[in-house]
């Protein structure tokens, strides 16, 4: 009798959509030079642990950039959290950033970006310092 009910539970479960699982982003180890070659600018930004307003987080000093200028603060757009999005708290972020259609710098997990007490944080950097290209 329990495998009749573990065997239909399984067969239920698979025919779920994708999409119904609490979470479909499953992060691949990537490089920083595959982080690199997908980001629209690549910035290093210090934030102040605000909250986000509907999603953006708004005000965050720049400390560097690569790829492109940035001005000294810029607010960024991150998904929903729990579904693979990326929450900038406070601290030293190194941001992977791609650019919407209406102009808006966004992020979300899995696009490489570090926190400073991460065990990459420095590897991305140093990758960075030796081979990304600064803003003119």
């Amino acid at each position: 009798m329990k495998y009749k009910q573990r065997f239909f539970l399984f067969a239920l479960l698979n025919l779920l959509p994708f999409s119904a699982w609490a979470c479909d982003c499953i992060c691949a180890p990537s490089t920083p030079p595959e982080n690199y070659g997908h980001a629209y600018v690549v910035a290093l930004v210090r934030a102040d642990g605000s909250d986000p307003d509907d999603k953006v987080f708004r005000g965050l000093e720049v400390v560097r950039s690569w790829k492109r200028k940035l001005p000294e603060r810029i607010d960024v757009t991150s998904m929903e959290f729990a579904m693979c999005g990326y929450y900038i708290g406070k601290g030293v972020h190194l941001l992977y950033l791609s650019r919407s259609i209406d102009g808006r710098l966004e992020t979300r997990g899995c696009v490489g970006n570090q926190y400073e007490t991460s065990e990459y944080f420095r590897e991305h950097i140093d990758w960075l310092e030796k081979f990304g290209a600064l803003p003119e």
